[in-house]
């Protein structure tokens, strides 16, 4: 009876050694299965994290040589734009220049000529004929650069001068004197006109602000 005791003693102290290791063992592996678990995570997350900030800075530089691309045609836009704006100016300027000097030459040639006496008129034919066509040319080349009210304007001073012109022609003996209304009204439109004119000179194109 004391052998059975003693052996169930030693089986009861073997059964919870046994119990204890296999506690031990248990809390053991489940805190290794749980580092496994949370390394494998955090590596298939920093590894995620890393594909995706891979992925952004790609399509960061991708953008970025995009705006760059951009801005690069968006200026070459601007330079030939401008060139185009100079250029423009620059004919624009040439052609009303040679308006104002030729209209004004044309406008004293009239007069002089309404004023004249035949001889005089007949010697100077050939350069009123010049001066009229010259006027003519410059008008038609500066028409584009000027505003539409402008170009009747002119239009119509330069038919009143033409008329001017062939009322004293080679034939009409008569001749002007200088306070004449037909001379004032020509040379008050004129100054009108000049003074307009030298404006548009002076005014800067819109495209060149």
């Amino acid at each position: 009876m004391e052998f059975l005791l003693s052996l169930w003693d030693v089986i009861d102290k073997i059964l919870g050694v046994v119990l204890l290791a296999a506690g031990v063992l248990g809390f053991v592996f489940r805190t290794w299965i749980k580092a496994w678990i949370e390394n494998k995570f955090t590596s298939a997350a920093a590894a995620a994290l890393e594909n995706r900030r891979h992925e952004l800075n790609q399509q960061l530089e991708a953008y970025k040589g995009s705006v760059m691309r951009d801005l690069e045609q968006f200026r070459a836009n601007i330079d030939i734009k401008r060139s185009v704006a100079l250029k423009v100016a620059g004919e624009r300027l040439d052609a009303l220049r040679t308006l104002a000097t030729t209209l004004d030459k044309y406008t004293n040639d009239a007069v002089a000529r309404s004023q004249s006496n035949l001889l005089l008129r007949n010697a100077h034919a050939a350069e009123m004929i010049a001066s009229t066509q010259a006027a003519q040319v410059a008008y038609r080349a500066a028409e584009i650069f000027l505003p539409l009210d402008f170009n009747v304007e002119i239009a119509s001073l330069m038919a009143t001068m033409q008329e001017l012109v062939v009322d004293f022609g080679p034939e009409n003996e008569n001749a002007l004197a200088p306070n004449d209304a037909r001379i004032e009204d020509i040379l008050e439109r004129y100054a009108t006109v000049a003074n307009r004119l030298r404006e548009e000179i002076f005014r800067v194109p819109p495209d060149l602000i």
